[in-house]
């Protein structure tokens, strides 16, 4: 038998086992009819790829974990519970090595200019306004963090803001709510120390989703790697108003963390400016995260820009200095 016969077998015999269901325990005969005929044409008429791409087969990966997750009719026999739960592990494995160089790839965008859009701070103008100025910019990813609103009412805003990053090849990153995340369809979640853990966020948000932690000592960022977080944050490098009960890192902290990360983005936030972008990078950082730098400036395009341009100087002078002692 073929990859494409097998896949499309199993499509089939998956969409006939719905139909039963819906005839059984919802009566529905109306939607029952629809899948029959449905999966009557993907047997007849295989559309599915014989090499599925990585995120096909990581979103096969996880919805087989959380099917195996519901089915009651296991044996209570201690060696098939142990069977499962060693599937179940093995499905979980697979769904996120699967997914993990597409969500490196998204993820890798922080490694620029990462604009947070908070409506605290955008001095009346809506987020889309802001958002797509720091854009403009050449901002690289977007954070949309929003401590008023229900998340019921943050869904239609994050819809609108991941189009637009979309539209302009940037990463759109859902701050705290894994559940929000998912909804949304972002490219990635970001969690603070207090939020869900690294491995309990990914039950939530699909395996191609990347997940971002917020950190401030070399322990937490050791445990942020160990738990497989698609990028560091690091801070407070400077004093900030942008965000309450902030912890101290510092420019000397950065250079400590600095020679722990390897193979994802380290990014700096907390109180970085234009004045002082420089020494945030020259100590290490791969990108700079930014809240009233952009978002509370007079003019946000200008203001991402500028910091922009800074950021790709320093990428151009590191590449040359490493290039003259090559």
């Amino acid at each position: 038998m073929s990859l494409q016969s097998y896949e499309t077998g199993f499509t089939a015999s998956s969409m006939y086992r719905l139909v039963h269901a819906c005839e059984v325990y919802l009566g529905d005969t109306d939607l029952a009819g629809r899948l029959r005929t449905l999966a009557a044409q993907v047997e007849s008429s295989p559309y599915i790829s014989q090499e599925p791409e990585l995120p096909e087969a990581a979103a096969l990966a996880s919805a087989l974990n959380r099917f195996i997750g519901t089915i009651r009719h296991i044996s209570p026999e201690k060696h098939d519970a142990q069977v499962t739960l060693e599937l179940r592990g093995l499905l979980q494995e697979a769904e996120v090595a699967l997914a993990l160089s597409e969500r490196r790839e998204l993820a890798s965008r922080v490694a620029g200019l990462y604009v947070i859009v908070d409506p605290e701070l955008t001095r009346g103008r809506d987020v889309q306004e802001v958002t797509l100025a720091a854009l403009r910019g050449g901002a690289r990813a977007i954070q949309y963090r929003d401590k008023l609103r229900d998340k019921g009412d943050q869904l239609p805003i994050a819809h609108s803001l991941r189009d637009l990053c979309n539209q302009h090849g940037a990463s759109f990153i859902i701050n705290d709510h894994a559940d929000l995340a998912a909804a949304s369809g972002a490219h990635g979640l970001h969690i603070g120390r207090h939020d869900l853990s690294v491995l309990e966020a990914r039950r939530v948000v699909y395996p191609t989703q990347f997940v971002g932690t917020s950190n401030a000592t070399p322990e937490e960022v050791k445990d942020s790697l160990d738990h497989g977080a698609d990028y560091i944050a690091v801070g407070t490098m400077f004093s900030t108003g942008s965000k309450a009960q902030t912890r101290p890192v510092g420019l000397k902290g950065l250079k400590r963390i600095r020679s722990l990360v390897t193979g994802v983005s380290l990014v700096a936030i907390g109180g970085i400016t234009l004045d002082n972008v420089g020494q945030v990078l020259e100590a290490g950082a791969d990108g700079i995260c930014v809240i009233s730098a952009v978002c509370s400036a007079d003019d946000p395009e200008a203001a991402a820009r500028a910091l922009v341009q800074r950021i790709t100087a320093h990428t151009a002078a590191v590449a040359g200095d490493a290039g003259a002692s090559a």
